[in-house]
């Protein structure tokens, strides 16, 4: 009789024990649910965060691209385009730049017919562009003799195109130079005679 008893008591205690076994399956079968739930919410959340980035890189390339197709227009009378096209090559991204003017076949024509001020108007609107979408720089661009490579005839034109995406970004613009024309954009102006 004790021993009926006995495994009487060891059954509820099993039997008890497979119960409870049964609420932790259902605890951590709900808990799986509600982890598949939110891995499918993280994944769609970076699907989104992918395509915002994607929609700002392919702003911002566009605004690049348009300034400097816009500043090279002004500047050489040309139908000049200039595009951008990034690129990813390993575990890193590259950019890739490309010129096309219809009056010239290629870019040695382009380099041959205007030297380096093609690529001096790049370098300057590039440098003005990193600024205007650095959202923590105070907006300031210091150019040293941005004139150097461009011809005389070109000067003023670029003083009121750097006037004028000064003004459109919000940027100042301290520029060191000994050209006269360049000076003609400044709203200040300091001579240093020596």
């Amino acid at each position: 009789m004790k021993a009926i008893l006995n495994l009487e008591t060891k059954i509820k205690a099993l039997e008890l024990q497979r119960e409870n076994f049964k609420a932790e399956l259902s605890k951590i079968a709900v808990e799986k649910k509600l982890l598949v739930k939110d891995q499918k919410e993280i994944e769609s959340s970076i699907t989104l965060l992918d395509y915002i980035s994607k929609m700002k890189q392919d702003k911002i390339v566009g605004l690049i691209q348009d300034t400097i197709t816009a500043a090279l227009q002004d500047l050489f009378d040309e139908s000049y385009k200039f595009k951008m096209v990034l690129k990813n090559r390993g575990n890193s991204s590259a950019c890739d730049f490309e010129i096309s003017c219809s009056a010239f076949p290629g870019w040695s024509e382009i380099i041959m017919s205007h030297g380096k001020s093609i690529k001096e108007v790049i370098a300057i609107v590039f440098r003005i562009l990193l600024v205007k979408l650095d959202k923590t720089s105070r907006r300031i661009v210091i150019l040293d003799e941005p004139s150097s490579g461009i011809e005389f005839e070109r000067q003023k034109i670029l003083s009121k195109f750097l006037l004028n995406i000064a003004e459109r970004f919000g940027i100042q613009l301290i520029i060191v130079t000994h050209s006269e024309e360049l000076a003609y954009c400044a709203s200040k102006e300091i001579r240093i005679n020596g």
